[in-house]
């Protein structure tokens, strides 16, 4: 890339080395994840029950990883990343934490052109969006106000964020 603003020169070429700096080839059949660590952290994506695969790679994060990877020309690494949270190591742990992945895999769509990864993994998507069957409630109240019936929520530490004062004031930890 070559523009006549150096920042955006800078910037631009910076982004890319991070996220180059980012990508995991973990095993044959798994291929390519994003991650933000340098060693595995044992709460990552791929610590399933049974499994020793720790690739540190969180599902919090997975989205914003998506979306980086739809402008690459090799579009191995994002499809691999989808593999991983959708049928491989990282399903077993893909609503621990508020993810978008349907939604980023969505954009990637928008920018390739392609939506055969979209329709192959049609029941995986559905399959976690029902996942989140467990955070629906009705009439839920939170710090006294009522809110509207059908409403999914999440625990602060969960969305990724920590507990805040508010929420560790609160009668229940959401």
């Amino acid at each position: 890339m070559d523009t006549p603003d150096d920042t955006i020169d800078r910037v631009y070429y910076y982004r890319w080395s991070t996220y180059k700096r980012a990508l995991r080839y973990t095993v044959p059949g798994t291929g390519y994840i994003s991650t933000e660590y340098d060693n595995p952290v044992w709460y990552s994506g791929g610590n399933t029950a049974g499994s020793n695969e720790a690739h540190s790679a969180l599902v919090d994060a997975a989205g914003y990883h998506i979306q980086d990877g739809r402008w690459l020309r090799n579009r191995d690494f994002a499809g691999d990343y989808l593999d991983f949270w959708l049928r491989g190591g990282g399903n077993f742990s893909a609503r621990n934490f508020s993810e978008w992945i349907a939604s980023a895999a969505y954009q990637r769509c928008l920018v390739t052109g392609d939506d055969t990864q979209l329709k192959v993994y049609l029941p995986q998507f559905i399959a976690l969006y029902k996942k989140w069957d467990s955070n629906f409630t009705n009439d839920i109240t939170v710090n006294g106000s009522a809110t509207t019936k059908d409403l999914y929520f999440q625990t602060p530490l969960s969305d990724p964020a920590e507990y805040t004062e508010t929420s560790a004031l609160a009668r229940s930890r959401w």
